[in-house]
C-alpha cells in the first residue's frame, strides 16, 4: 500500500520553492505515494504544476491576520478537508503553531516539524533550507542537496521573448538575491 504524506507549507513563494524537493524525495521513496499539501491561495497556481495528488488551499491572510473567528473558520475548514485521515508522515515546514493547529485532527506515527525551541533548532542555522525541508520527509537522508532540481530553461529563448520586448518578466531566486 502506498504511503500517505501531508505537507504543510502555506506561504512565502521563495520558501515554497525551496520546499518543493520534498515532493521529489517522496517520489524517490515511493512513486505511488499519496501526497497532500496544505497551502495558501497565492501558492496554489505554483503547486498545481507539480506531481502533488491533493492540494488544500486555505485563506492564509485570514489565518495570519484575521479575527479570531476567521482564524478558527480556516482551521475548521482545513479539518473538514483532511478529515480524520491517517498519514504515514506529516511534515510541518514552519515553526508557527498555527501550522500545528491546522493538522490537529490528522493522525500519524511520524510527525516532523520545524521548531525554534532551545536545543531543537530546526531548520538548523547555516544549513541549506532545501536540505532541511527534505529532512522533514526523510530524516535518514544525509545527502545534502544544496539546490533543487528543476527543468532546464533555455535562457536565450527567455531573453528573446521577454527581455527584448516591453513585457514584464519575473525571476525567482532563493535567498532574495
Amino acid at each position: 500500500m502506498a504511503k500517505r504524506y501531508l505537507i504543510v507549507k502555506i506561504a512565502a513563494i521563495g520558501d515554497v520553492i525551496m520546499a518543493l524537493p520534498m515532493v521529489e524525495e517522496i517520489r524517490k521513496l515511493d512513486k505511488n505515494a499519496d501526497i497532500t499539501w496544505i497551502c495558501g491561495k497565492s501558492i496554489l497556481p505554483l503547486l498545481e504544476k507539480f506531481s502533488i495528488d491533493h492540494i488544500i488551499s486555505i485563506d492564509d491572510k485570514k489565518l495570519y491576520s484575521g479575527t479570531l473567528f476567521q482564524k478558527l473558520s480556516v482551521i475548521f475548514r482545513t479539518w473538514r478537508a483532511i478529515g480524520w485521515k491517517k498519514y504515514d508522515v506529516i511534515a510541518l515546514a514552519h515553526a508557527d503553531r498555527r501550522y500545528r493547529a491546522l493538522v490537529l485532527i490528522a493522525r500519524s506515527n511520524c510527525y516532523n516539524m520545524f521548531s525554534h525551541k532551545l536545543g531543537i533548532m530546526k531548520p538548523v542555522p547555516g544549513r541549506a533550507h532545501t536540505d532541511e525541508y527534505v529532512s522533514l520527509i526523510n530524516p535518514k537522508n544525509k545527502k545534502r542537496l544544496h539546490s533543487a532540481s528543476y527543468k532546464n530553461v533555455d535562457l536565450n529563448s527567455v531573453y528573446k521573448k521577454f527581455l527584448l520586448k516591453d513585457s514584464k518578466c519575473v525571476l525567482l531566486s532563493s535567498g532574495g538575491t
